[in-house]
């Protein structure tokens, strides 16, 4: 009974990493979203029109486009930032898309490939879960604060 509770426990704290990882995704997205409207000066009533039809990566590719424009002294520190938030969103859209089973460290995800037409695994710990989140939050408040500054 003691090794059921465990592994009860061990699923709820890799179950609740990837929830926490999602809501600090979620608030991430909408940050970029915010910051390209601020750099765009767009109206609020045109917020959802003109920023909400972007899928994640498009809006990031636009949001990058405009701040490299708009700072082209930063542009080398824009760039470094979207490189990270790119190589995020892999591991969330993993998570959000693959077929989650638990395994002896964590989790194991059954990612399919759509262009291939096969499947591989990809592993996670609970510790590279939690990481994520972090990562997420750290991101969110470098783009925050990225208002072209040093």
């Amino acid at each position: 009974m003691a090794a059921f509770r465990e592994a009860a426990l061990y699923y709820r704290d890799g179950c609740f990493a990837i929830g926490k990882f999602m809501c600090e995704f979620s608030q991430l997205e909408f940050t970029i979203r915010h910051v390209l409207h601020e750099r765009l000066r767009l109206e609020e009533k045109l917020f959802d029109i003109v920023i909400g039809p972007y899928d994640f990566k498009m809006l990031c590719a636009v949001t990058q486009k405009v701040s490299c424009l708009k700072y082209p002294d930063r542009k080398e520190a824009i760039t470094k930032l979207f490189k990270e938030i790119y190589a995020l969103n892999d591991k969330r859209v993993h998570l959000a898309h693959a077929t989650l089973t638990d395994a002896p460290e964590g989790f194991s995800l059954r990612v399919f490939n759509r262009q291939k037409l096969d499947s591989s695994f990809v592993d996670y710990t609970i510790e590279d879960l939690r990481s994520f989140g972090d990562k997420a939050q750290s991101l969110m408040q470098r783009v925050m604060g990225f208002q072209g500054k040093s």
